[in-house]
């Protein structure tokens, strides 16, 4: 019934970690910036650390109801 607030949060992050690829992306779009190795090296990095994020499985976590009764 009520929104799942834990799913939310959690697309939220993975959003908020694409900020910097997406500010060098519009700086040298929008201001004719221009881009340095390090810069695209970073990121691939982010990049890779989301996509590595995304791909890993995990386990539900346990309410506190069925906590207690293991």
């Amino acid at each position: 019934m009520g929104m799942d607030f834990r799913n939310q949060m959690g697309n939220t992050t993975r959003f908020s970690n694409l900020i910097p690829v997406y500010t060098i992306r519009f700086a040298f779009w929008l201001l004719d910036e221009s881009l340095t190795s390090s810069q695209l090296m970073a990121c691939g990095l982010i990049l890779s650390g989301v996509v590595l994020g995304q791909s890993r499985r995990r386990k539900a976590p346990l309410n506190a109801a069925q906590e207690a009764v293991e």
